[in-house]
């Protein structure tokens, strides 16, 4: 027997339901790869809200969240409204967004209520928000898991850098400045999932049905763990030279680090970096810093002033524009190289303030 399933009363891009007393949320905008919107985001806080204060049977034992498609579970933010308030100077757009999402971000960390992540396919930017921050997360091993943010002049907000920053051996750091993709597995290393899973465990009806029969969330994760056994991380066997390339607080010399390193990772490592925004791999590497001895709370505050620096600094709209909308990939950014910026723009922009 299926949830049904109705559209929230803000927008249809996602939908809410229940069945025997498992909650239900599935991101409906495949053709987007679930990209979320301020009204998807504000649909969520409402529902999980209302699930949160109701009583009795209509509180939810477990909440169950997937992705429409098979391509991805969610590949990001609706990346429009914020383009939208780069080139008009208007941030009003970009700061509903923000505020929206990092509230949800925020709540699902602190649900009382099992919150299950079903991570399939594309998991990027958002889609990490609405789901690495849950209290239960199966992934695909084929998952293609990112924070690509720094290829298009921003950073990884949603509080990633809360969770990155706790990664063993810098790799956290490696994967937030490099903007690489990575694997299920490595999800699973880095801390923002707790189990690779087969499909029948990343199949949102059969979870209802596991969930509704009697297996607790934790029985769903040890059930995945022992199907699946401990695959193996390909980031893992980058932790020895990633460790001593990524220390420090300098932006310019990982990058020397990385370049004197010979092993293929290091050397794609180089090859990602020249290309990514130099202003955003600096801010970056101060923000998973600064989140290193932070509560997510502090964190998301800070994404939020150092999303709006971003945004005034003029590389997010040049990185969507070469990235995204000519698919050039000739970004000229607003500093030559990553050597080449300045300690005080960096902290203008973790200030939210706007460069000279």
């Amino acid at each position: 027997m299926a949830t049904d399933l109705t559209p929230a009363p803000q927008t249809d891009e996602v939908l809410f339901g229940m069945r025997d007393g498992i909650a239900r949320i599935h991101l409906n905008r495949a053709k987007a790869l679930n990209a979320l919107t301020t009204d998807m985001c504000a649909a969520m806080l409402d529902q999980l809200r209302a699930w949160r204060d109701a009583k009795g049977d209509e509180q939810p034992r477990a909440v169950v969240v997937s992705g429409e498609g098979e391509k991805g579970f969610c590949a990001g933010g609706d990346i429009k409204v914020l383009r939208e308030s780069a080139t008009s100077g208007d941030l009003s757009g970009a700061n509903e967004f923000w505020t929206t999402e990092y509230t949800l971000n925020q709540l699902i960390a602190d649900y009382p209520i099992p919150y299950v992540a079903l991570m399939h396919g594309a998991v990027m930017g958002g889609g990490i928000g609405v789901s690495a921050h849950g209290s239960h997360r199966l992934v695909a091993a084929d998952a293609k898991v990112a924070m690509p943010e720094t290829g298009i002049g921003l950073f990884p907000d949603v509080g990633a850098l809360h969770l990155l920053a706790r990664s063993p051996h810098e790799l956290g750091t490696h994967v937030a400045l490099t903007g690489d993709r990575f694997t299920g597995a490595d999800a699973v290393m880095l801390g923002l999932a707790d189990a690779v899973a087969p499909a029948e465990l990343l199949d949102a009806e059969a979870v209802v049905d596991r969930l509704a029969g009697g297996e607790s969330p934790d029985d769903l994760v040890a059930a995945a763990r022992e199907a699946g056994g401990e695959p193996e991380s390909p980031l893992a066997a980058q932790a020895e030279w990633a460790e001593a390339a990524y220390e420090g607080e300098a932006a310019g010399a990982i990058l020397e680090r990385l370049r004197g390193n010979d092993s293929e990772g290091a050397q794609k490592a180089v090859k990602l970096l020249e290309t990514r925004s130099p202003l955003s791999v600096a801010v970056t590497l101060a923000g998973i810093r600064a989140a290193a001895g932070d509560t997510l709370a502090g964190v998301l505050e800070r994404d939020g002033k150092m999303a709006t620096g971003m945004v005034l600094s003029g590389d997010f709209a040049e990185g969507v524009r070469a990235v995204l909308i000519d698919r050039t990939n000739d970004a000229a950014w607003r500093h030559p190289s990553i050597a080449e910026v300045p300690a005080e723009d960096v902290k203008t922009v973790m200030a939210g303030e706007k460069l000279a």
